[in-house]
């Protein structure tokens, strides 16, 4: 099996799905991964946010937590569309993302949900799935979505409709995957985002440091 992990900027594919990249190449499996922004304003400091030292920074922690999953550097791509942006490179974030499944020819692909709460994390699950809808078939059979930000669910100016986040919940089967045995090294992994993990709420950590990995069909 080949799979492939797309994920809207360096962390995300190890706070969704960390467990499982490990689960997949410690059975001599295919994994790749494919990042869709560089991640550059993924610092509150004047100094970092929006810096070429820090997209540097944010690609070689992914290629150190990504060796810790097991994956080789040769099986990670950086597509570089702007931190924040994603929206606004839909067409052309479509076209690149498509060469690249072409080329890959991944049985299942890992994406974020169309409706995460994150603009870029949103723009990459509707990517995935247009891609899926218009190349490959049906999604229940080639994707698997992972939360990262739950959608803000607000009376006045949502951001994604409440009826729409209803129907996604109720109507997608969810997967869990046992990554018990896996916990420790994906920490280890996460650990590598210095850049990132510092940032981060202790709740939002705990809410990735468990013993499953939830994805919706």
């Amino acid at each position: 099996m080949r799979y492939l992990i797309v994920a809207p900027h360096p962390d995300d594919e190890t706070l969704g799905c960390g467990g499982l990249i490990r689960m997949k190449s410690d059975k001599g499996e295919d994994v790749y991964v494919v990042f869709m922004t560089d991640g550059r304003y993924g610092s509150p400091l004047p100094e970092e946010r929006g810096s070429k030292a820090l997209i540097e920074t944010r690609k070689k922690e992914a290629v150190i937590a990504l060796s810790i999953l097991g994956v080789d550097k040769d099986k990670i791509l950086f597509l570089d569309f702007e931190d924040g942006k994603l929206k606004k490179n839909v067409k052309e974030a479509k076209i690149k993302l498509t060469n690249v499944i072409e080329q890959l020819k991944p049985d299942l692909i890992y994406y974020t949900v169309p409706i995460d709460a994150h603009s870029d994390h949103e723009a990459t699950g509707k990517i995935v799935e247009s891609i899926i809808k218009s190349r490959l078939g049906e999604r229940e059979r080639f994707g698997r979505s992972f939360l990262i930000w739950k959608p803000r669910l607000k009376a006045r100016d949502p951001s994604i409709p409440l009826k729409y986040v209803k129907s996604f919940f109720f109507r997608r089967e969810t997967e869990i995957i046992d990554i018990s045995d896996y916990l420790e090294i994906k920490k280890k992994a996460l650990n590598e985002y210095k850049s990132q993990v510092r940032w981060f709420s202790s709740s939002f950590i705990r809410r990735f440091i468990v013993d499953h990995e939830t994805f919706f069909k």
